[in-house]
């Protein structure tokens, strides 16, 4: 039950962490968002990992952890979340967020490819609910932004299943706190270059746009992904997957509650539907 709680926990905080970026990026590039996050998550994590003692555990790091580590940061913050920066902008986050996170169709599928897991009946179905989902939030009159906006939706989610399947083999050996904290570390250092060089001059004006941005990232980043870790130790990744798909049914509530963004029924039902999925794959 442990993983399930830590599971759900993660969900409510990356959805909560989204409203952060919506606002950011109202004034801020994709890529300067991208690139505050994991840096202010790397020197929360930092502290973190200090303050436990947890420290000395990446001199025991083997050739394999590190490899897991590296292709979980390309596949998963760096492609992933750069693509959903890319469709939040577009599209919204009542779009963008339940779209994305479809990926527990990509992390089932991955995991009965990779790491033998069933695929059933009841994970297909479940499937089949959450692409109806899909069509329903993007609308029925596709305009050329919206079309790319769930194209984006849909890469990030297929990068983030990806990233699932990789966290979930290094679970077995690496520290999830560790593990987060070299994954920003590479996540941070990969971004900073490219925006120092393009971007420079609006990475470096810190304004409130910056501060509300970095408040996601400690959230997301910070929270979020080590907790999610902490919950692949007890539970498989082909249910922790549909479990943190539950993030859109927060997402609509943190809309409504803190933006002024407009949700419809149309969007409304198809997160239903999309959760619905979740249930019956769980």
């Amino acid at each position: 039950m442990l993983g399930e709680l830590l599971t759900i926990l993660s969900a409510m905080i990356w959805a909560l962490s989204s409203v952060f970026y919506k606002a950011g990026l109202k004034t801020m590039k994709p890529t300067t968002v991208n690139t505050i996050r994991p840096i202010v998550a790397l020197f929360f994590l930092v502290g973190v990992i200090i303050i436990t003692g947890d420290f000395k555990d990446i001199s025991n790091l083997t050739t394999r952890d590190i490899i897991y580590i590296f292709l979980s940061t390309i596949s998963g913050v760096v492609i992933g979340d750069l693509l959903y920066m890319f469709s939040l902008r577009t599209v919204g986050i009542a779009r963008a967020y339940p779209i994305s996170n479809t990926y527990p169709l990509f992390t089932i599928l991955m995991a009965g490819l990779f790491l033998g897991e069933i695929i059933t009946f009841k994970l297909i179905s479940g499937a089949i609910l959450i692409i109806i989902a899909i069509f329903l939030i993007s609308e029925k009159d596709f305009e050329l932004d919206i079309k790319k906006g769930v194209i984006f939706a849909l890469g990030a989610s297929f990068f983030w299943g990806t990233s699932m399947i990789i966290m979930k083999l290094a679970m077995s050996t690496v520290n999830p706190i560790v593990f987060s904290t070299i994954r920003m570390g590479i996540f941070a250092l990969f971004l900073l270059l490219y925006t120092m060089r393009y971007e420079k001059i609006e990475f470096t004006k810190v304004n409130r746009s910056w501060i509300i941005v970095a408040i996601g990232g400690i959230l997301d980043l910070g929270v979020g992904i080590p907790l999610f870790l902490e919950a692949l130790k007890y539970i498989d990744a082909s249910r922790a997957a549909p479990l943190n798909g539950t993030a859109p049914i927060f997402a609509i509530i943190f809309t409504i509650l803190f933006t002024k963004e407009k949700v419809t029924s149309r969007i409304i039902f198809g997160v239903i539907l999309s959760f619905l999925g979740v249930l019956i794959i769980l």
